[in-house]
């Protein structure tokens, strides 16, 4: 898969990135492609967290059993 983002518009200059999956064999590879086109885009990262159902702000504590 390839992945075009033209952020061309009237207002500024941007480059056309490419983002080319088709070497990606992992899922995790797969999404992180496609995470960094959505970041890309513009959207924030609690919005791509949402997309992805990740819960970053979780903290995983070990609890002291003596």
């Amino acid at each position: 898969m390839i992945i075009t983002i033209d952020r061309n518009n009237e207002e500024r200059q941007c480059p056309i990135i490419t983002i080319d999956t088709r070497k990606c064999y992992s899922e995790y590879a797969v999404r992180n492609c496609l995470e960094l086109a959505l970041e890309l885009e513009g959207y924030s990262e609690q919005d791509i967290d949402r997309v992805f159902n990740l819960q970053r702000d979780l903290v995983c504590k070990q609890e002291d059993l003596t």
